[in-house]
């Protein structure tokens, strides 16, 4: 049976906790087929504080399903499951691609007409993209944010 992979917006709080291994539950809509073995990839969302629409931090990470308790099941909501996951283990490279893509995101906060860019913060972008550029050139991955 092929893997699985559900991209899944999460809040900051869970996506920190299972950042750092304290988190190991997902509790979601049953609106997918979600099966054990699946990968779920927890893209954390921030919302705008002004209640505006937000975005994605450039923050993720990816789990796998290694138990699921079915919507209906143990008295759960039919419309809920909640699924035990792990951490896959990170490569090497995704320190840099998570700092490229928070810088990234940074970048495109400081281009939005509402939000005035600081030449401060666009020279530190600037030295971070130069500082990651080695990194990234030549692993075989594709191009943060392309």
């Amino acid at each position: 049976m092929a893997e699985v992979l559900h991209e899944l917006k999460t809040w900051p709080g869970p996506f920190q906790a299972t950042l750092e291994g304290r988190k190991h539950h997902e509790v979601r809509r049953a609106d997918r087929a979600f099966a054990v073995g699946d990968h779920l990839r927890l893209r954390e969302w921030q919302a705008e504080p002004s209640g505006g629409e937000g975005g994605y931090t450039g923050r993720e990470l990816t789990v796998k399903v290694t138990y699921l308790s079915a919507g209906g099941s143990w008295g759960l909501p039919a419309d809920l499951c909640v699924m035990s996951v792990e951490r896959l283990v990170a490569s090497t490279q995704e320190p840099l691609r998570a700092a490229a893509s928070a810088a990234l995101a940074v970048l495109r906060m400081a281009e939005r007409p509402q939000k005035p860019r600081t030449v401060a913060k666009l020279r530190a972008i600037a030295a971070l993209e130069r500082a990651l550029q080695p990194s990234l050139e030549g692993d075989g991955s594709p191009a943060v944010g392309g």
